[in-house]
């Protein structure tokens, strides 16, 4: 009789190389086939690798060697049908090798529900399952592999010990430096060796080895920055066991080492909510946090209700009952919206709860609230640490419920009795073990918040009971450098956030506590961290106050608010930031002070005696080049003047996650208005609207091919930032989205000059946009280029010839004049709102969609695009094009010359020329004022060469206010520029008076 050995009641252990976003490997050998409906609970069902561009495997490691004679792999559902792949095989293991088991005959189901395969018998202790580089099911799918359940068939079974093998992933991008990883742990193991090289082979001088205790590990020093080899084995009773596979590691510049702190803190209260400095707080209160003091009283009175921080997450109260119950899970373990909600909405009042009680209590020491506190902990406490509000639930509840015990548990410590502090202390345990059983080994996406507020969760409760449960400090020590070593990294160099400003907003709430709680305990002081250094910077150019923000992703189209003020009081705070605390000062004025656990953070995180600056003197543009965002403004300072935002960089996600596909997209608002807009909102996660409209290429300004958009929520969703040039007048970007069309088309370069008006006084003018798209196929293709506006109507088209539109749109304070230029006829069709199936849930947002479409099929297209803004009633500019990729524009008493042409076409207008891929020459009354000159190697006055160099350059050259010329020069290699007779080394960025060389 054959027995399935493959299961993992069979002593069988099964590994991947990958894992999609919230899956696990446990059902491919957990006995479950794929007989049922997958909906609602896709993670319990099956397994899917990440949707990368590489071969993707599920090895099944034997207890001991087996003799087996057949295989059945059961593909996973996916919508109706199933995912079985185009190319797949089975491999064993033999002689430090996989190699191919010679097939005897293979079954494949009709529908695609199962294979099975039979071999001729083989001896081994593991085999795997493989499916090579786009191997897989035809069309979204190609590059995923998906198994609900393998089955392997033995006749003469017998069990031996657990598989001490690791297998660890092929490879790992970290730009944390030095890296950190984990494997899935050997049960049997005391302990494990470590070994890192620059060597594959793993020989040579810079071999280190180490022992660790722990199934994760990072080096405690900084690397050289690129390629690594690990590999890890197991120490066993009879020694070291078998080495894994050698993982590739890249290593990044981001370089962080913890610093270690002193004695861990054995008292409570121990956690930064409530470990207070009392006597301070009570003297703030009378002076700028009176009000948020008085705000926190009131809510310490009333009924505790749910107010969500995002939108998205807001639940609907029903009950009257102050106390809620445990919401019951989802039915049948289907998830849906409304039950989420429910739960999600329930766990929130219990963290408010006990978080507002256990803090008023700390301040003002009234029994009234230690009561209030002890009666919502004691009955939290109660509910199901594996039930509804458990971490296989909804996240957001485990975090949360956990959060609120932990606090209210430190603040009550000595006024429980032994059985409530042993019920309460039990709760936190069991739902930190099931936290730790989720995150370790980690297959989670790091690129998205949930782990990190689920490492969060785990840390705080750890470090309540650190000196009552043994294991607490491992799961503190897991969570640390797991936050090192891959969470605070993302960012990259300039403090982004790929997520959005919303969620940069939700996850460093996250971040802010646990580095508190870990400095408050342990004394290890994360706030140094390079990424927390910069990343206010981002939140201050994406989102300047009084506005809806300028950012890509999954966001609440709102102006900054008191959680913004939040963040940045604290940022201010730790690094003394002007800036920084001017931006959370203006934030606070635009919030409502009705959310507990805000109100909380505003008292512990302001500091008001840290300066407020207007950033009146920072530069008006910056590129964060881990996101690929751009972002430029004619002020920092509030959203009355022109800001501009501009996407294309790498995809950050695995599958799903906050990111959109909008690569080469842009957003422009002008006095407030929002003249070119993200269209749609977030109603919520996974709605009809959301993947229908709100995360797709429609949605954004950016272009379609053949009416298709980019690869969306997966990885080759990249676009790639080119150029960035910022002057106090003019800045030019280039991106190049092409990679992220699925091959449909070979280039797609947009080329975006920014012109800030000439003065900021009341002129009217608002600044100019220029856009020049280049899009190139290898087949012919009809090309859309999209415009997104919220500007209530009269959106008016007049048709110019059959190349030439123009577009006008009044709002409330800014007129928008808009113009295209095609190398192509163009057709055009204008929308208002949404369809009913891809309406938002609400179908209250008033937006209108402008297509141009070319008429005809081609290979190679231009768009060539004036953005012209200005006050109301203002005058709009004069636009002229010249021909598909030059035009004049005259507004006021300027006027400018704009082409746009490639490196082996030169570029000529009166008598200047040059080989620039962007020629810009500005007048002023009819005199020249300006010219920019964007990756050129050589200037002509007519036949007077100007200027020459080797490599190309940037060039700005200009009269100042005060009548001096200025030239101001770009190179990216150090070389010798020639200026008229006279030689200049340059590299990077330097400034001259052109009267020590020539005059224009």
């Amino acid at each position: 009789m054959n027995v399935n050995i493959a299961l993992a009641t069979f002593g069988t252990r099964a590994w991947a190389d990958s894992f999609a976003p919230w899956y696990r490997i446990y059902p491919v050998n957990d006995g479950i086939r794929n007989d049922e409906d997958e909906t609602g609970r896709l993670s319990q069902m099956r397994w899917l690798s990440q949707p990368t561009f590489e071969p993707h495997w599920v090895v099944l490691l034997f207890p001991g060697k087996q003799l087996i004679e057949s295989a059945s792999i059961f593909w996973a559902r996916d919508q109706g049908s199933f995912l079985k792949p185009e190319r797949y095989w089975l491999e064993y293991w033999e002689e430090n090798e996989w190699k191919k088991i010679e097939e005897i005959s293979r079954e494949e189901a009709e529908d695609g529900k199962y294979t099975h395969i039979v071999f001729s018998p083989l001896e081994v202790d593991r085999i795997r399952l493989i499916m090579p580089e786009g191997g897989g099911k035809p069309g979204e799918t190609v590059n995923v592999l998906g198994v609900a359940e393998i089955e392997v068939y033995s006749s003469s079974p017998h069990k031996g010990q657990t598989s001490s093998v690791i297998v660890l992933q092929s490879s790992l991008k970290s730009r944390a430096n030095p890296f950190w990883i984990n494997w899935d742990p050997i049960p049997q193991a005391s302990g494990y060796v470590v070994q890192y090289s620059r060597d594959k082979n793993f020989v040579g001088e810079d071999v280190e080895t180490v022992k660790v205790k722990q199934n994760y590990f990072m080096p405690t020093h900084c690397l050289q920055p690129g390629r690594w080899y690990c590999r890890v084995a197991p120490i066993l009773k009879s020694g070291i066991g078998e080495w894994s596979n050698p993982m590739a590691i890249e290593v990044g510049e981001i370089n962080y080492i913890p610093h270690w702190g002193g004695p861990w803190k054995t008292t409570h209260p121990r956690l930064p909510w409530t470990l207070i400095d009392k006597e301070k707080i009570l003297e703030e209160i009378k002076g700028p946090k009176k009000h948020i003091w008085e705000a926190i009283e009131r809510l310490a009175q009333d009924k505790i209700k749910h107010v969500a921080q995002l939108k998205n997450m807001q639940s609907i109260e029903k009950e009257e009952k102050e106390l809620p119950e445990e919401p019951p899970s989802f039915e049948n373990g289907v998830w849906n919206i409304q039950r989420w909600r429910e739960i999600v909405g329930a766990a929130a009042k219990v963290l408010e709860a006990l978080t507002l009680y256990s803090y008023m209590y700390a301040v003002t020491r009234d029994k009234k609230y230690s009561e209030r506190a002890k009666t919502w902990l004691l009955h939290a406490a109660k509910w199901d640490p594996m039930g509804s509000t458990g971490i296989d639930s909804v996240d957001h509840a485990a975090h949360d419920v956990l959060l609120g015990l932990s606090i209210g548990y430190d603040i009550l410590y000595h006024e429980l009795s032994k059985e409530e502090r042993e019920l309460v202390k039990n709760a936190i345990e069991a739902r930190c073990r099931a936290l730790w059983r989720y995150l370790n080994p980690f297959v989670l996406d790091e690129t998205n918040n949930h782990p990190w507020f689920q490492t969060n969760a785990l840390a705080i409760g750890a470090l309540t009971i650190w000196d009552e449960v043994e294991e607490a400090m491992d799961w503190i020590d897991f969570a640390i450098q797991l936050y090192v070593g891959r969470f605070l990294s993302l960012g990259g160099v300039d403090g982004d956030w790929h997520e959005g400003s919303d969620y940069w907003t939700y996850t460093m709430g996250f971040v802010i506590e646990f580095i508190e709680a870990i400095y408050a305990v342990t004394g290890i002081n994360l706030k140094d961290h390079p990424w927390l250094k910069k990343t206010a910077t981002f939140k201050l150019y994406v989102a300047p106050p009084g506005g809806p923000g300028l950012s890509f992703g999954d966001t609440h189209k709102r102006p900054p608010n008191g959680e913004d003020a939040a963040v940045m009081f604290y940022l201010a705070r730790t690094q003394n930031n002007p800036y920084v605390q001017w931006y959370g000062v203006e934030a606070l004025k635009n919030d409502s002070l009705i959310r507990p656990a805000l109100l909380i953070r505003l008292i512990n995180w302001w500091d008001p005696s840290v300066p407020t600056k207007a950033p009146l003197d920072l530069p008006l543009a910056k590129h964060f080049r881990e996101s690929g965002i751009i972002v430029a403004h004619t002020t920092l300072e509030h959203q009355r003047g022109t800001h501009f935002a501009f996407k294309s960089g790498p995809y950050h996600g695995i599958m799903a996650g906050h990111e959109h596909a909008d690569q080469n997209s842009f957003m422009l608002y002008a006095a407030g208005d929002p003249i070119i807009v993200d269209s749609g909102m977030y109603d919520y996660y996974g709605s009809p609207h959301y993947y229908g409209w709100y995360i797709r290429t429609v949605a954004h300004n950016t272009i379609l091919v053949d009416g298709e958009g980019q690869i969306c929520q997966k990885p080759g969703a990249d676009g790639e930032i080119l150029h960035f040039l910022h002057s106090d007048t003019i800045d030019y970007f280039e991106g190049n989205a092409a990679p992220s069309y699925k091959g449909l088309i070979d280039s797609f370069v947009r080329k975006i000059l920014f012109l800030r008006p000439s003065s900021q006084d009341d002129s009217g003018d608002l600044g100019l946009v220029i856009v020049f798209d280049h899009i190139v196929s290898q087949k012919q293709r009809n090309i859309s280029s999209l415009i997104h506006t919220a500007i209530e109507p009269n959106v008016v088209i007049e048709t110019i010839d059959r190349t030439v539109h123009s577009v006008s749109a009044k709002g409330e304070n800014a007129n928008l004049s808009f113009y295209i230029k095609s190398k192509s006829p163009l057709i055009y069709m204008v929308r208002k709102g949404y369809t009913q199936d891809i309406a938002p849930s609400n179908n209250s947002l008033k937006e209108y969609h402008i297509d141009f479409t070319t008429e005809n099929k081609t290979a190679e297209t231009t768009f060539l695009s004036v953005f012209d803004l200005n006050k109301i009633a203002s005058q709009s500019a004069y636009v002229n094009f010249v021909n598909e990729s030059l035009v004049l524009v005259e507004k006021g008493v300027y006027s400018h010359f704009v082409a746009f042409g490639d490196s082996y076409k030169e570029l000529a207008y009166e008598n200047f020329r040059t080989d620039g891929k962007v020629f810009v020459q500005s007048l002023k009354e009819g005199k020249l004022s300006s010219l920019l000159i964007i990756q050129g190697t050589y200037l002509y006055q007519d036949k007077r060469l100007l200027l020459r160099s080797e490599n190309p350059i940037d060039i700005i050259w200009n009269k100042t206010e005060n009548g001096l010329e200025q030239l101001r020069i770009w190179s990216r290699k150090m070389q010798e520029i020639r200026i008229q007779e006279k030689t200049l080394s340059v590299e990077n960025e330097v400034t001259i008076s052109t009267s020590r060389f020539f005059n224009i």
